[in-house]
């Protein structure tokens, strides 16, 4: 080999040596490649480090991928290892469970296949750094301390009072690793005896008058108690907490009275006003939508035939008070009966009764069929031969008078659902005989809410009972407020929808206001009161000059593109614009509106409930409220707004977490609402629609706040922001002006 050719091999051999080439990184800029870090390498060189995929002297070859060495996989007992991607190779963060500390560092990096920091990690026990118990006596003033237990780190404490004290506190206190399960000690105080109470008249009272000490009132039979069952003797005070309550002599037609009272509120009442051929039809609006009433009686040999013929005097009862005609907006009737088979005696259409007279003698000839009870079977008859002959835009209802539970055939629920959600049907069912009722099975027929829409009777003679308490004089009270009617909300939850928009059941809402300006319709509001209605003031800031008279209210609304009979129409006298408003804006976005008529309350139209300081655990950070309204046409895009009165779901958040979600800032005059399952959906008429929420201690719903502009609108990861009507400014402003 020749002396140039030697000098040629060691140079080759020194470009692919990863040994560090003389000069430094300051001077050689260039020398690493495909991303390599140069490092200076003493006395006077400097070497590359590689990326991970390349290798050589300058980082220039590329590495096969496969020939890449993996990780080793770390483990650590009592503890877990979270691995991170990072430009400079896999990290491996170490963690130790609850009462484990780690010894070491909690990092390490792996580079080429192998792990830096070599210490071996583990997770050790925390020690227990116990506690002394201190701070307590052993003295008592007026009383006695006796020490139990008495360790470093336990006691236990034993207190108790002279004759004529009594302690306030507990009696026993424990400590454990310094810490005490009482915080307040105990002391003692004069006992002071209450007075000795009398028995109330046609009862019992029994317990003693020392302090603490408890009584308890019981009622003679067929007597029950109106007041409170028990009362406490105070200790610091010597008074009962609760007075003596009355024993009442037991109405036996009570419960039939209440059910009676709630089908004539909740059904007669709210179906008489639909259709033209009713005895109460007032003349509300100038259309009636008619009414499709359909009974369906249990004919099974269980019932008996002077039994059936009591369920048909009911539905006789009914139909007087609706009346039966052919016109195009009054009541027609359709009859089915069923045993272990079923039939349509009277349909809508076809085989149709003419009128009222011809109705109840017709009704007359039915005849019992026996056999089982095939209820399902009823409701698929219901569903094949009488929904198609119903009316569009009629109210449908449907009664189920049965004696027992379905004994052939399947579960009833399935049609029962099909009939209420895909064709509007609003079904009551009354179960008699109560010993052979499956509550929960009518509850799978009937509409929510179950109070209204589920009547349990004894007998047949109570239901005969009942059928006579109906026709006595009538006088329904619609003043309660915050009653709604069917918000078809266990429908949505079972098809999964919580807060995608949903058209609502006509009365859903009673207090619910469409709100027109100059004959064009402007945003929603509620009744507050017969005379006052409360919506936002952005209502109407794109009209000019608008006073009182400009102003009209639609009461009873539903579908604002048809004429369904409930509707109220009344011009407004004044508009009263809370006056930081709108210099404030969004705060105190509130109008109220005095109508010139007061309303004329029905099961569709009643005043919503304002908000209690109590509220506040209904109104609060994953509470549940309910979005209602037509919308608004003052949104910025122009969009029309739901002719539909629509209903959506939505989760309160607080203020916090809205605050990370909105451009704008959160007072505390807001409250803001998202739903995290339901996916984008059209929000362009959400602004000034109200939120309500259900107050379950008190069956009724109460106003939460109003949409604020651009902030109506909830679905999974858009949230909604609105006035919190809990705000006392705003109570206060609308007590004051409000008159009833």
């Amino acid at each position: 080999m020749s002396f140039l050719s030697l000098v040629l091999c060691l140079v080759a051999v020194a470009l692919h040596s990863s040994n560090p080439v003389t000069g430094s990184c300051s001077t050689r800029r260039a020398a690493c490649f495909n991303g390599g870090t140069c490092v200076d390498v003493k006395p006077n060189g400097f070497k590359c480090v590689c990326k991970q995929g390349f290798t050589g002297q300058n980082c220039k070859k590329s590495v096969n991928p496969t020939a890449i060495k993996k990780c080793p996989r770390l483990t650590i007992k009592n503890g877990s290892v979270r691995l991170i991607k990072s430009p400079g190779g896999l990290r491996a963060s170490f963690s130790c469970d609850q009462g484990y500390k780690i010894n070491g560092a909690t990092l390490k990096i792996c580079t080429r296949g192998v792990w830096y920091n070599r210490q071996k990690l583990t997770c050790r026990p925390k020690k227990n750094i116990q506690k002394r118990c201190t701070g307590f006596s052993t003295r008592l003033y007026r009383g006695s301390v006796r020490v139990k237990k008495q360790t470093r780190y336990l006691a236990e404490l034993v207190y108790r009072c002279r004759s004529g004290y009594s302690l306030i506190g507990d009696a026993i206190r424990k400590c454990n690793n310094g810490q005490w399960n009482s915080v307040l000690k105990p002391y003692c105080i004069k006992a002071k005896k209450c007075k000795k109470l009398r028995k109330p008249r046609n009862g019992k009272i029994f317990g003693g008058t020392f302090p603490g000490s408890l009584v308890r009132f019981f009622c003679d039979n067929g007597y029950e108690i109106k007041g409170f069952n028990q009362s406490k003797c105070l200790l610091k005070t010597g008074k009962w907490d609760n007075p003596v309550p009355k024993c009442e002599k037991i109405d036996p037609l009570r419960d039939l009275r209440k059910a009676a009272n709630s089908l004539r509120r909740h059904f007669i009442n709210k179906y008489e006003l639909l259709t033209t051929d009713s005895r109460a039809r007032a003349g509300l609006s100038s259309g009636a939508a008619g009414l499709d009433l359909v009974f369906v009686f249990d004919s099974s040999a269980s019932v008996g035939q002077d039994n059936f013929k009591k369920g048909i005097e009911f539905a006789r009862t009914i139909i007087s008070e609706f009346g039966v005609s052919n016109s195009t907006s009054g009541t027609r009737v359709a009859v089915v009966v069923f045993s272990s088979t079923a039939e349509v005696i009277y349909n809508l259409q076809t085989k149709k009764i003419v009128d009222q007279k011809a109705a109840i003698n017709t009704l007359k000839n039915l005849k019992l069929r026996g056999k089982g009870t095939a209820t399902k079977l009823a409701l698929d008859t219901v569903i094949k031969e009488v929904v198609p002959e119903r009316r569009n835009n009629s109210k449908k209802a449907l009664f189920l008078i049965t004696d027992g539970e379905s004994n052939t055939g399947r579960d009833p629920a399935r049609p029962a659902k099909v009939l209420r959600g895909v064709y509007d049907f609003e079904i009551y069912a009354i179960g008699v005989t109560l010993r052979r009722v499956n509550v929960g099975e009518l509850r799978d027929i009937a509409s929510e809410p179950f109070r209204t829409h589920v009547y349990l009777l004894k007998d047949f003679q109570s239901l005969e009972t009942l059928k006579d308490l109906i026709t006595k004089p009538k006088g329904s009270n619609f003043s309660d407020c915050g009653i709604a009617g069917d918000t078809r909300l266990r429908e949505r939850s079972d098809q999964g929808v919580l807060a995608g928009r949903q058209d609502s059941e006509q009365g859903a809402w009673p207090w619910m206001a469409a709100i027109y300006v100059r004959d064009k319709y402007r945003c929603t509001g509620v009744l507050l009161a017969e005379g006052w209605v409360l919506a936002v003031a952005h209502c109407f800031e794109n009209d000019v000059n608008v006073k009182g008279p400009d102003v009209l209210v639609v009461l009873g609304e539903h579908d604002r593109t048809f004429i369904e009979g409930s509707e109220q129409y009344i011009r407004v006298e004044k508009i009263r614009k809370h006056k930081r408003y709108p210099k404030a804006k969004p705060d105190y976005d509130l109008v109220l509106l005095k109508l010139q008529n007061k309303a004329k309350l029905s099961t569709y139209v009643r005043t919503i409930c304002l908000p209690r300081m109590s509220d506040r655990i209904v109104i609060r950070p994953n509470g549940v409220g309910v979005i209602a309204g037509w919308g608004s046409a003052q949104n910025a895009n122009g969009r029309p707004a739901f002719k539909i009165l629509a209903q959506t779901r939505a989760n309160f958040i607080s203020r916090q977490a809205c605050q990370r979600q909105v451009p704008h800032a959160i007072s505390n005059k807001m409250i803001c609402a998202v739903n995290r399952q339901v996916t984008k959906i059209d929000c362009s008429g959400d602004f000034g629609s109200p939120i309500v929420v259900h107050r379950s201690h008190r069956q009724d719903w109460a106003l939460a706040g109003f949409a604020i502009k651009g902030g109506g609108c909830v679905y999974k990861g858009k949230t909604g922001v609105f006035s919190n009507l809990l705000t006392s400014q705003y109570i206060r402003w609308i007590e004051r002006r409000v008159t009833t």
